[in-house]
């Protein structure tokens, strides 16, 4: 396997320029998997938040909720 870099030294900045430069396979599915997992690693925070607060996304959408009780003075019964 043969691989070859098409690359030149800037000498004034004294770095390496590469030129027409695309990912390896190996590389591609890399970065997918480095995507998923970032992904995943968002939803997970989100639902640990969910079961940790109680208070989610869909609580707040949802008409009458109180949200320092969780619930809605209209389903409450005080005796």
């Amino acid at each position: 396997m043969c691989v070859c870099v098409q690359a030149s030294l800037d000498e004034p900045t004294q770095s390496v320029v590469m030129h027409r430069t695309e990912p390896s396979r190996l590389q591609s599915l890399a970065l997918q998997l480095a995507e998923k997992m970032a992904s995943l690693v968002d939803q997970n925070e989100r639902t640990l938040e969910v079961k940790t607060t109680g208070l989610g996304y869909f609580n707040y959408q949802r008409p009458g909720f109180c949200h320092v009780h969780g619930f809605s003075s209209a389903h409450v019964n005080f005796f």
